[in-house]
């Protein structure tokens, strides 16, 4: 059997193009709108976009391969706060988090634009640095100084990024395709620092799927995490709404989450040779395309203030129809419940208005997740 490439391959290649066209975009002729759209869909420098969806889905990765990684031998509490942050980071990144902390903290005065990243820079950096100390402690030596690197470097961005707006500095439009790609660029090789730890020398593409078995133990956090993120992120957006477009939108994280998970778990069946091996890959490709959707909100167009895609009322009719094809996962129960929560959240996602929509798609969209995690094994 062919070996699978390993990871880094594609993952430079991917970044070489997508830095590639954050570059382009400045020599875009402003005349030929449908070049200027297709780059700036594939451009670092902008949000909502592939390229974005493509960084904050390497920092979800880190996230679930640490905390997998949490479950065998090691530094523990280690691998769980590198999984905190890359959650974190990926959350930060696709829902443009750290950009509304001035009118997040103004309420408790804290409306300077450095001072308001303290209530998430302080945490972080304790996190960090527990991490970084228990990899030190555990013999990890190596995984410690790689997470050093990945954290300097992510930090230099955010610093450049503040100083810039601080001093408002006014970069010369010859240099600002040049300025673009270093910034991105460096925040892409502290990604690439971040997915060593997780994946190490040599590891194959296939080898960022998560196990089954581990998978199945994500649930309970999962479903913890998410009942209080939707309330919470829910309250950011509406806190944070004079700022909107054109930005990440922080209430569409949480099915963004349990999408790619239920794409994670599909591909990595499929990888284990499981039965309708076809039907389960086209399942992790469809999910995936939705949690896209979610970040990028491809039925956009021209219309910069679409919160929410009608592609994702689809979501889980097509998601469910792919399930039930599958012999494993086609139960009456199955059935019972995705038919039932079609059939009473299409309406709300249609005509719910603002809010009630954010609150039903997570909640169908949690659903599948569950029946596809019949896919993994049971601990005996």
């Amino acid at each position: 059997m062919r070996r699978a490439p390993r990871w880094e391959t594609p993952f430079w290649a991917l970044t070489l193009f997508f830095l590639a066209c954050t570059g382009l975009f400045y020599f875009c002729p402003a005349d030929v709108r449908w070049l200027r759209k297709g780059v700036h869909f594939l451009s670092f420098e902008f949000e909502q976009n592939l390229a974005t969806w493509y960084e904050g889905t390497c920092f979800f990765l880190v996230g679930i391969l640490a905390f997998e990684r949490s479950l065998g031998p090691g530094p523990k509490w280690a691998w769980r706060g590198l999984s905190a942050l890359g959650v974190g980071l990926a959350l930060d990144e696709l829902c443009s988090i750290h950009e509304r902390s001035d009118l997040l903290f103004k309420p408790i005065g804290l409306d300077d634009q450095s001072l308001a990243l303290l209530p998430f820079a302080i945490p972080a950096g304790i996190i960090a640095l527990v991490s970084l100390a228990g990899f030190w402690r555990g013999g990890e030596k190596l995984r410690a100084r790689q997470l050093f690197i990945a954290f300097a470097l992510l930090g230099s961005v955010v610093f450049q990024e503040k100083l810039e707006h601080k001093l408002h500095l006014e970069i010369p439009a010859d240099l600002a395709p040049v300025r673009g790609v270093i910034e991105e660029g460096t925040e892409l090789v502290g990604v690439y620092f971040l997915l060593k730890i997780v994946l190490g020398a040599g590891a194959s593409v296939l080898d960022a799927l998560p196990g089954l078995a581990a998978q199945r133990r994500f649930m309970a956090p999962v479903a913890v995490v998410g009942a209080l993120a939707v309330p919470t992120l829910l309250y950011v957006g509406w806190a944070t709404r004079v700022m909107q477009y054109g930005r990440g939108i922080p209430m569409a994280f949480v099915s963004y989450v349990l999408l790619v998970l239920i794409g994670l778990i599909a591909l990595r069946a499929a990888r284990n040779g499981f039965e309708r091996r076809g039907l389960l890959i086209g399942l992790g490709l469809a999910a995936l395309f939705f949690s896209l959707d979610e970040i990028a909100i491809l039925e956009r167009g021209e219309n910069v203030r679409l919160m929410r895609s009608a592609l994702q009322i689809w979501a889980l009719p097509v998601l469910g129809g792919l399930i039930l094809l599958l012999p494993r996962l086609r139960t009456r129960m199955a059935a019972l419940l995705l038919g039932s929560l079609f059939v009473v959240g299409y309406p709300v996602l249609d005509q719910g208005g603002r809010q009630w929509p954010w609150i039903v798609a997570p909640v169908q969209i949690f659903a599948v997740y569950v029946v596809v995690a019949g896919l993994a094994p049971r601990e005996t």
